[in-house]
């Protein structure tokens, strides 16, 4: 949440999927919200991004909806995520520690969402969160 929120981010949101480690408990949003306050503080931000919990997976596809491109991050994607235009409304997906279960990736696929890659190394989910995020925010 504090990187995130030092490169632009306005949203995090964490989904419980089939992998996921564990459920947050009753103090992580306000811990993360805090973080972010002090984040938005240090970096000069004006504005601390939304920081939601206990999504569930078909949530994805109307926030899909919501915005102009979606890209999920695994590394059996064909490419990188690319830079996104300054109007254009992002979403990306990192999966749990443990990767994408089957029936995730199907989800994906039929939600016609292209799925993208950092590579064949698996990194843990923090650093694949900021690199892809990094990427998408990047300026020209």
């Amino acid at each position: 949440v504090e990187k995130a929120t030092e490169l632009g981010v306005v949203a995090v949101r964490f989904v419980s999927f089939a992998r996921s480690e564990r459920s947050p408990g009753r103090g992580t949003r306000k811990r993360f919200l805090r973080v972010a306050r002090a984040a938005v503080e240090q970096c000069g931000r004006s504005r601390l991004p939304e920081v939601t919990m206990d999504h569930e997976l078909e949530e994805i596809e109307a926030w899909s909806g919501d915005h102009d491109e979606t890209w999920w991050l695994d590394v059996h994607g064909d490419r990188p995520p690319r830079r996104a235009e300054s109007s254009t409304r992002a979403l990306l997906l990192v999966g749990p520690e443990g990767g994408w279960e089957p029936e995730e990736r199907r989800c994906f696929r039929e939600w016609d969402l292209p799925c993208v890659s950092l590579g064949s190394t698996t990194l843990r989910i923090e650093t694949a969160a900021i690199t892809a995020s990094a990427l998408l925010l990047a300026a020209p």
